[in-house]
């Protein structure tokens, strides 16, 4: 039982990396000390327990030093003023099995499972595939996880009488249950974020981040400056295009091509893994789907088709790996281009000598445009709501769009990506106090 007092913020800490550790350091210190309580919930709730797809470990060094500096910042907190609630001690505790008529509701089930994170960030894509390898364990310890949320959120609830919630992230299950929890209890909750390039601002949201909602709520205004802050066109040149460069060093080229050329980007797990579907077409969702589809249309209209996996599958489950490798093969034996996760190819030299690209989001769907070619977007990206990219409906509208000859204005194809670019490293809140001046922007 916890003291009863009134405390109007509920702060959960549940990072102990950099940079969102720095990040939601900057959020807590906004927040009055003496009105605001944190929940420390360090600990992944084990919903996945046997098999190839438990959830991966850090070593033992990395973990001892993570807990080291958290330990050392929560001591930091309590000196402020700031209530600290170990969350993780009232989950290890033993709970009595009462009776409740609702349990989790389904469709919240299987958005947890569909985001099935873990540690150092490597993530299990492909649902359809994975879901019955990991459904029964998953479904048979999620209801009591449940009822053990309910019971210690609805107790500091009641000794706290919280009117509002920062939550960072909201994509793994303890965040998305949480958050569920305070929504039925009527607290106004508040997602935390990094936007997609800036490193140091954050974006705040009453809706899950990755929705790119924020975009649109003219966030700009809320913008500041700082002495340590580059510009869009130094992002571009010295982050993008140089990161690319050194990274990916094999070029691309096709020797005596006159075929047009159709390129497949993928996006990386972890990022189509936030959203609903790999794939926002109305009849697929399925990469894999998508990428044969497009492998059928090059051969039968004599287009070069090329697959490139996005290189930061190769940091990711042994499963994405292997299932993009059989696609591989599958295009290798119809005489098609395959660049693998492990691939040193240069992304961008397959940007510049393609007269299509179809990508399901990602970076590269950014830089595509920004190099003003012409960009088919069929997954979830913020250039959704920019006229930069054509989207397609489904597959008919698709394959028309391919077989019909495009004429793209590269001018207008660049200023949409730039305003896109803009309003992204825009739309975060400054912060009176923070701890990652050096990785800020200006305009």
């Amino acid at each position: 039982m916890f003291k009863k007092r009134e405390k109007k913020n509920l702060v959960l800490i549940d990072y102990y990396d950099n940079p969102p550790l720095g990040i939601i350091y900057d959020w807590i210190r906004s927040l009055k000390p003496e009105d605001t309580i944190i929940l420390k919930h360090l600990s992944y709730v084990p919903y996945c327990k046997k098999g190839n797809y438990t959830l991966l470990q850090d070593s033992i060094l990395k973990i001892i030093l993570k807990k080291l500096r958290i330990r050392l910042l929560l001591i930091f907190l309590r000196y402020k003023g700031y209530e600290v609630i170990n969350f993780d001690k009232e989950f290890a505790k033993k709970f009595n099995q009462k009776d409740h008529k609702n349990y989790l509701p389904e469709k919240l089930k299987e958005e947890i499972i569909r985001d099935f994170v873990s540690q150092k960030d490597k993530q299990f894509s492909f649902f359809e595939i994975r879901i019955k390898h990991i459904y029964e364990t998953f479904n048979n310890s999620i209801d009591m996880s449940y009822l053990k949320y309910l019971e210690i959120l609805k107790d500091i609830l009641n000794s706290y009488k919280s009117k509002q919630a920062f939550i960072f992230n909201g994509r793994a299950l303890r965040q998305k249950i949480i958050s569920y929890i305070l929504r039925e209890n009527k607290l106004q909750l508040i997602y935390i974020e990094r936007n997609t390039w800036n490193l140091g601002r954050t974006v705040s949201s009453e809706e899950r981040i990755h929705s790119f909602n924020y975009l649109s709520q003219n966030k700009c205004k809320n913008y500041g400056s700082s002495i340590h802050d580059i510009n869009v066109e130094e992002l571009y040149k010295n982050r993008m295009i140089k990161n690319w460069g050194q990274m990916h060093t094999e070029q691309f080229q096709l020797k005596d091509n006159k075929k047009r050329i159709i390129s497949y980007l993928s996006g990386s797990s972890d990022e189509y893994l936030a959203f609903t579907r790999e794939v926002m077409l109305a009849d697929c969702s399925s990469q894999f789907k998508l990428v044969k589809f497009l492998s059928n249309i090059c051969l039968n209209n004599n287009y070069e088709f090329i697959l490139r996996v996005h290189p930061n599958t190769r940091n990711k489950s042994s499963l994405d790996i292997d299932l993009w490798n059989e696609l591989g093969e599958y295009l290798l034996e119809r005489k098609q281009k395959f660049y693998s996760s492990k691939s040193n190819i240069n992304t961008y030299s397959i940007i510049q000598n393609s007269d299509l690209i179809v990508t399901n989001g990602s970076t590269v769907t950014v830089e595509s445009c920004l190099k003003g070619k012409n960009v088919c977007l069929c997954g979830f990206n913020g250039l959704r709501d920019y006229d930069s990219a054509f989207i397609p409906k489904d597959l008919e509208n698709l394959e028309k769009y391919i077989r019909s000859e495009n004429v793209v204005n590269k001018e207008k194809i660049i200023k949409g990506a730039k305003k896109y670019l803009l309003d992204e490293l825009q739309a975060g809140r400054i912060l009176k106090y923070y701890s990652m001046k050096k990785n800020r922007f200006y305009f």
